[in-house]
């Protein structure tokens, strides 16, 4: 199994961000974000690669994606500092991305 990060991807999610930080996501949106056009060609690219022939399947399998292309995870995300944040994000404050669907 891939992973993918598609980088920041603005939708209409930033919408659903509490007040008090949402006008900083839009600040960064306009300097950093992806279009969703552009995060969903990201997605496609890590799938398409992926079951592109057998050999490169074989390399692809278990790859991260970011922004478009294999990438290794940075050392932040593999440490203490970003497992914290990961458990924060993917447990803690899960019922904020569940939110994001009602």
């Amino acid at each position: 199994m891939n992973s993918l990060h598609p980088g920041f991807v603005l939708t209409s999610a930033i919408e659903k961000i509490p007040d008090d930080i949402k006008e900083d996501f839009r600040e960064l949106a306009e300097e950093k974000a992806y279009t969703m056009e552009e995060g969903g060609r990201f997605l496609l690219q890590a799938a398409l690669q992926s079951a592109e022939d057998s050999e490169k399947e074989k390399v692809l399998k278990g790859a991260f994606f970011t922004v478009g292309q294999v990438s290794e995870l940075s050392e932040w995300a593999k440490g203490d500092v970003g497992q914290r944040v990961q458990e924060k994000l993917w447990v803690r404050d899960s019922h904020f991305f569940h939110s994001l669907y009602e």
